[in-house]
């Protein structure tokens, strides 16, 4: 979940996509130069069956390549000797290993109800949660963004019964969306907020946000991004107003 909010793959898809430019590497290198000799004669080796327990890295690669669906790069070239370019390989790499971590991370989440809102909100496994590119925009900001961003990874809990409020005494099925939508304890940092965009943004925009309905609000400040056209909007701009306003509200409510 932390990684993805960066933006950052796992390790092992980091680790994957190097030995596969290596393997560009070999197998584009001259026929006469040693490793790629030693390379081919392995290589000949496994697909013959010549070893009983084969290791090292042709076995180790193949199973990397079958994995991104790749495989047949390699087969097309143990019989024809023809390799891509680095460049048009590395983009080839690039897009099999995004794809499959986007899959993997997909299928992470439907599994397991917690990631819930979090889903919802940051819905692309290699790209920056909204609310970290906001942060990276002012100095000083990624301190505060932290908090905003916790409730995003909170366990999404909704509650089949009412829950009444510590602080307000309201009740509500959804901590996160009171926080909020309806918490009068933090009606004060509401109100700024609510001033600040009616002030800040165009009425078209403050119109709509304050049309959406509380579950929606809640995604929306917390990074998602609006389905509607941001034409003259700086949406990172927005969210730098959300963080400024709430983020010490949110770090002693939840």
């Amino acid at each position: 979940m932390c990684l993805s909010m960066l933006g950052w793959m796992r390790i092992v898809a980091i680790i994957d996509k190097q030995k596969m430019m290596f393997l560009q590497r070999l197998c584009s290198m001259p026929e006469h130069v040693l490793c790629r000799q030693i390379f081919i004669t392995r290589l000949t080796s496994y697909k013959l069956r010549c070893v009983g327990k084969p290791l090292g890295f042709v076995p180790d690669i193949i199973s990397i390549l079958r994995k991104y669906d790749l495989d047949q790069t390699l087969e097309n070239f143990f019989y024809d000797g023809l390799f891509p370019d680095k460049i048009q390989w590395k983009n080839t790499v690039k897009s099999a290993v995004r794809r499959h971590e986007q899959s993997q991370w997909l299928q992470r989440m439907a599994v397991d109800p917690d990631f819930g809102r979090f889903k919802t909100i940051h819905c692309e496994v290699t790209t920056p949660s909204m609310i970290w590119a906001a942060a990276n925009t002012s100095t000083g900001l990624l301190h505060k963004a932290k908090f905003i961003a916790r409730l995003c990874t909170l366990p999404f809990k909704q509650s089949d019964m009412p829950i009444e409020c510590s602080k307000c005494k309201k009740l509500y099925r959804d901590e996160i969306v009171h926080f909020f939508a309806s918490c009068s304890a933090v009606s004060g940092k509401r109100s700024l907020f609510w001033d600040c965009v009616i002030n800040e943004y165009p009425v078209t925009f403050s119109s709509w946000l304050h049309n959406l309905c509380d579950d929606d609000l809640t995604n929306t400040l917390l990074g998602k991004r609006p389905d509607i056209d941001l034409s003259g909007i700086d949406y990172l701009q927005f969210l730098c107003t959300v963080i400024k306003t709430w983020y010490t509200t949110a770090d002693q409510y939840v």
